[in-house]
This record gives C-alpha cells, structure tokens and sequence, in this order.
C-alpha cells in the first residue's frame, strides 16, 4: 500500500496538498487535484482513516457493550443498532463482557483510549459513577445507570 509521500512525490506535490485533496479540505487548483488524484489512483492509495479521525476528532465508531453474545435477544437487538448506525454512517465495535465486572472495565478503559464516538451499554456490572465518569455519549439499554445517562 502506497504512503501518503509516495502519492505526493509522483503528484510532485507536498504531503499536505495530498492531504487537502484526500480530505476535501482547503484550496487546491483544478489542475493539482487531477495530478494528486491521479497518483491515488495509480499507486492505489488508501487514505489513512486513524490520521483523518484524529484532525475531525470522530472515529465513526460506536460501541456496543453486551452481557451475552450468544443470547438470542443480543444477538438480534445488536443486529439492528448495527443496521441503523451504518445508516447514518457509523460502524460497530462489538464488546462482549459475558457477564464479568472486570472485562467490562476493561472494555470501558479500551474505549475510552480509542476514543469512540459513543457508547450503547446493555450490562450493568460496575459503579454508576465509572460509566458517568467517561465523558462519551452513553445510551443504557434497558437498564438504568444513573440520572445523566438516558436509557432506551
């Protein structure tokens, strides 16, 4: 897979003009663009989704914390949150804590670290406070965690 410099040394460009062109960001003539997209297309360039999440400060990812991914009940519900995000352009990032306080901790710091853009919580093994204290977007599913967190 082809860098970021490689497409800007074929466009003869500067990396940050591959990226304005990558990113639909700031100006760039006609003709540079045709240069730059050119060189995408020949070197089969793929934009780096991590370094454009972190300048928009969105992963486009939500989680999903579940106690049990083999009840029939999670299976299904986990199947149409996922259908209804990718609608409105987000992707899933499926945590299963089979019942255990301690994986689910350990979910929620991971999260926390990969900076999701929200999470959906189906299980409750941990201090409300904990869940209250991530500031992300939190959504329980039919469980109450705390006045501040809503519960669907």
């Amino acid at each position: 897979m082809a860098s970021i410099k490689e497409v800007a040394q074929k466009a003869g460009v500067g990396v940050g003009t591959v990226s304005r062109v990558s990113n639909s960001t700031g100006y760039v003539s006609d003709e540079t663009r045709i240069k730059v997209e050119t060189a995408m297309k020949e070197l089969n360039y793929i934009p780096n989704e991590l370094a454009r999440n972190l300048l928009s400060k969105k992963s486009g990812i939500v989680a999903i914390i579940i106690p049990k991914i083999s009840h029939p009940f999670f299976a299904e519900i986990v199947k149409r949150i996922e259908g209804e995000l990718n609608q409105q352009g987000y992707r899933i990032f499926l945590c299963n804590a089979v019942g255990d306080g301690v994986r689910e901790q350990e979910y929620l710091s991971m999260l926390r670290q990969n900076k999701v853009d929200g999470i959906i919580i189906a299980t409750h093994m941990l201090e409300t406070s904990l869940y209250e204290s991530l500031d992300l977007p939190i959504v329980a599913l039919d469980l109450e965690l705390g006045e501040s967190i809503p519960t669907v």
